[in-house]
């Protein structure tokens, strides 16, 4: 490149050359050599972490590759602490609902075998086995066949009645053996609230039956209907 002196005419003029054209070589070497460090860094960067980046991004929703990691663990740190303490406080609540249920039904079923008479059904029991024992049980077998019969229902009501304690008596160990323990076993919690459900069942079939405890309630029944007023009409509706 020629460059004009200013210190001369137009007309004269000497050829040299300028110089920026060196400054600019020396600006285009350093920037080259600038290049050519930096590509060697990334080559370098890229071999020792092949799927992480040095280049951090000031935007917050593209957050600096090296910065992902801590975020993500803690983002699934608190996920699965939540939902673990989400359980355990449903756990809790059916606990103690469990326990509420147990212990209502503990009562029921101390006020039933009380309203039983189960005492006097045990008493009962002694004096029926001790005729059933006698050697001269069967001289007249309508009586023998009476209190056979007697016997076996008395023995059927005592079982039953301790059927219903003994299933609440499992329950309440259920229960007591959760609270004393440091976790909640789910299956044993599932195991009492079935048998709480079951018993109460039982309880409501045992006392529609006791509405019907008469002698004779336990027989069979034979409807009979006929016609009323109304003569032949009410005759042709039957």
């Amino acid at each position: 490149m020629e460059c004009l002196n200013p210190h001369l005419s137009h007309a004269h003029h000497v050829p040299r050359t300028c110089s920026s054209s060196s400054s600019s070589s020396s600006s285009s070497a350093r920037r080259a050599l600038r290049l050519f460090s930096f590509h060697t860094t990334s080559l370098r960067t890229k071999r020792l972490f092949p799927s992480s980046s040095f280049l951090s991004s000031p935007n917050p929703r593209n957050p600096s590759p090296l910065s992902l990691p801590v975020q993500l663990a803690t983002s699934r740190s608190q996920s699965s602490v939540k939902p673990s303490t989400d359980i355990a406080e449903w756990a809790m609540q059916d606990f103690y609902a469990l326990r509420k249920d147990v212990e209502a039904t503990a009562e029921r079923v101390d006020e039933i075998r009380i309203s039983a008479g189960l005492e006097q059904l045990e008493a009962d029991l002694a004096v029926l086995e001790k005729k059933s024992a006698d050697s001269s049980l069967w001289d007249d077998p309508s009586k023998a066949q009476e209190i056979l019969l007697a016997l076996t229902d008395v023995k059927e009501k005592i079982k039953l009645l301790n059927d219903f304690e003994s299933q609440v008596e499992e329950a309440k160990t259920i229960v007591n053996l959760t609270e004393e323990s440091e976790s909640i076993d789910a299956g044993l919690l599932e195991e009492a609230s079935k048998i709480i459900r079951e018993l109460n069942n039982a309880l409501d079939r045992y006392e529609l039956t006791q509405l019907l405890a008469g002698p004779y309630d336990k027989e069979g029944a034979v409807i009979n209907i006929t016609a009323g007023a109304g003569g032949t009409d009410a005759q042709v509706c039957i």
